[in-house]
């Protein structure tokens, strides 16, 4: 048995002979040197995953037999990715919901993608081509094979559970969601209420000269600024929510349609009073929404970033699970997934929001190497190459380790460049609930 690391059991033997070179030992000294380096860092990696904390990710299973067990009873859980574009994390997160669903009774999978657009998928899935809907209403970095193949999954299993549905929480400015409301508010036959909704239809989809043209309701040579426009917008789907309040017009989907008409443009009354409401709390104030109803059960698919429990960018990235976990403490759980090497997807899209045609090319590319003395190199270098970390078995010493600060990655949906800043430092066991890491990962294979 030798008590040597695996990086040195297989080095030959060099003995030091008299009359060697003074070059030839410093160059000993200093391969001795490296070879001391490396040890120590082997050995802090390793005391600082302790066996006890580490489940091994491998075909058995075993990884999601603890991780269910660690989610417990809540029913929010949000899975993460430090890409948008890694395969890897796709079937990992089809793998745990499946899971979730199946044993657990999860209803809702909410995707960070536009919400109205995932009205309308989950609306189609049944019977349409799940290709085209694909195409029409996923952002360009989910139409991939990965996530074909969990929505085929999905299809299958509302057909078996009728109370499973897809939804979304991202920001969306287009048809969708006004013509929803103008059919839903139809069924009142409320002049005013149909009136107010004819209204939305039209912001929502006009450009500001377009409108006021077609309503005629002010001079083309005075318009309003874009902010007051869209504040207007915001105090319009207000009368519509107190209408339909006070004349008890309870039907959910009229409900849900109107807060999402509202959250779309509660930017806008903010800037007024001089504060900002950003994405991520917004995104998570509609995760709230469907959390509200005490029997939902949620799955959220969304960016690492996102899911964190606290604001950990300029106390505004991170708001959206800070948000759901400040509404619901004891329901929320965060399952961060991150990665060393491999290959991702990306888009040259500056703005994966800026319109809605999701037709820009999926494109791909290696990783580069990982920033030393961050997270993602020290998580690839102890074995196995997969593997679960639940924070919760972490000792009081073992956590204060962690809780030092490192860096990370957070690549999102664009190409990486050495000189963009995509290391940033976090607490782990403060940031998520648990972690799954993969030294190598891979990127997602485009449908289109």
């Amino acid at each position: 048995m030798s008590f040597l690391p695996p990086l040195l059991q297989n080095q030959p033997f060099r003995p030091v002979m008299a009359g060697v070179s003074l070059l030839h030992k410093l160059n000993d000294m200093r391969s001795l040197l490296v070879s001391l380096v490396m040890i120590l860092s082997l050995s802090a990696t390793c005391q600082l995953i302790p066996a006890s904390a580490i489940t091994p990710i491998n075909k058995r299973e075993k990884y999601l037999d603890s991780l269910v067990a660690m989610i417990g009873d809540k029913r929010i859980v949000a899975i993460g990715e430090d890409t948008h574009g890694t395969g890897d994390f796709y079937d990992l997160r089809a793998a745990i919901t499946e899971r979730l669903i199946r044993q657990k009774g999860f209803t809702i999978v909410i995707l960070e993608n536009p919400h109205e657009d995932m009205m309308a998928l989950q609306d189609h899935l049944a019977t349409g081509n799940l290709d085209t809907l694909m195409r029409k209403h996923l952002f360009e970095i989910y139409q991939s094979k990965e996530m074909r193949h969990f929505l085929v999954w999905f299809r299958k299993q509302t057909a078996k559970q009728k109370n499973l549905k897809l939804a979304g929480c991202d920001d969306s400015f287009r048809d969708i969601l006004p013509q929803y409301l103008l059919e839903t508010a139809a069924r009142y036959k409320d002049s005013t209420l149909n009136s107010m909704c004819r209204d939305f239809m039209l912001r929502q989809t006009l450009n500001i000269k377009s409108y006021y043209q077609q309503t005629g309701r002010i001079n083309k040579d005075s318009l309003p600024k874009p902010i007051d426009h869209r504040l207007a917008t915001y105090r319009l789907t207000g009368q519509m929510d107190s209408l339909c309040i006070s004349k008890k017009y309870n039907d959910a989907l009229l409900k849900e349609l109107i807060f999402h008409a509202r959250s779309n443009y509660a930017y806008f009354d903010p800037v007024t009073k001089k504060f900002s409401v950003s994405r991520d709390e917004m995104m998570g104030k509609r995760i709230n929404f469907h959390a509200a109803d005490p029997s939902a059960k949620i799955i959220v698919w969304a960016h690492s970033a996102h899911i964190a429990r606290y604001a950990w960018l300029e106390n505004e990235v991170g708001l959206m699970g800070a948000t759901v976990a400040k509404q619901y403490p004891r329901d929320y759980f965060s399952i961060g997934l991150s990665g060393g090497t491999g290959s991702y997807s990306y888009i040259n899209v500056l703005n994966i929001n800026a319109d809605h045609h999701f037709k820009d090319t999926l494109f791909q590319a290696d990783l580069l190497p990982v920033l030393a003395g961050s997270w993602n190199q020290q998580l690839s270098e102890p074995k196995p190459a997969a593997f679960l970390v639940n924070f919760a078995r972490l000792s009081t010493s073992e956590r204060a380790e962690w809780e030092k600060p490192r860096t990370i990655k957070m690549l999102g949906y664009n190409k990486e460049k050495s000189t963009d800043k995509n290391y940033y430092p976090v607490s782990l066991p403060q940031l998520f609930d648990a972690l799954i890491f993969l030294k190598e990962t891979h990127h997602t294979t485009a449908l289109f």
